[in-house]
């Protein structure tokens, strides 16, 4: 990484924070082979990060592993989302449970991957951030309904809420909810749409139901048994 080259502007910025030098090496690879990122720093946990971030400017999605010395993955999450909002962090663990998951995402995690992901699914996992915001797979998906039980039915909305969505609206929903955690262009491509026309959708989705990400778009397709 030579940050003294100019950088692309139509780049999306990232940064790799491991304390296993090795494993840094690998997630540079990976960025590296994503044809849309450019790795612009690695730090050995979250100190070192807030120390080298000051001198590259600002990052678009962020790798960080939970378990590291001196400031792990949380306090690095909880860090970023004081400082750094608008940086999306993809957080990394060779032990994905239930409450890493919880606790990942209340800290601010946009996804999840387990180490052991492939490369595929870490351009998944970076596309989908890309494209919406966040990344969550079938297992994460999974975990957080087993973590955290969904409302009693007679805490749902209105029927006014619901009867909000258009058809193709609610086919997005279902859509953006699919197992195989379509990017953004991959939903316009299923639905016979453009790109712009399903950004769209997702915006009034989101809009509908309160919600930010897909975890929350999830949670309440779920909810609502709409899924």
């Amino acid at each position: 990484m030579n940050t003294e080259l100019p950088i692309p502007t139509d780049r999306v910025r990232m940064a790799v924070i491991d304390d296993h030098p090795a494993m840094r090496i690998g997630l540079i690879s990976i960025v590296d082979k994503w044809e849309k990122g450019l790795a612009l720093l690695e730090a050995e946990n979250g100190e070192d990060y807030e120390k080298k971030v000051a001198n590259v400017g600002p990052i678009d999605i962020a790798i960080v592993d939970l378990s590291m010395p001196i400031r792990d993955g949380f306090a690095t999450l909880e860090w970023m989302r004081a400082n750094q909002p608008s940086t999306k962090a993809l957080v990394l663990s060779f032990d994905v449970t239930p409450a890493a998951v919880r606790k990942a995402f209340r800290a601010g995690a946009c996804g999840l991957l387990d180490k052991t992901a492939n490369l595929a699914e870490y351009h998944h996992a970076f596309d989908s951030i890309l494209s919406f915001g966040s990344y969550t797979s079938e297992q994460n998906r999974n975990m957080l309904l087993e973590a955290e039980p969904l409302p009693d039915p007679s805490e749902r909305p209105h029927a006014r809420i619901l009867s909000a969505l258009c058809p193709r609206e609610l086919e997005f929903l279902r859509q953006a909810c699919a197992p195989d955690d379509p990017s953004l262009l991959v939903i316009a491509q299923r639905m016979g749409i453009t790109r712009n026309t399903a950004e769209g959708y997702r915006k009034s989705v989101y809009s509908t139901f309160g919600v930010s990400s897909r975890q929350g778009l999830f949670r309440a397709g779920k909810q609502w048994n709409l899924l």
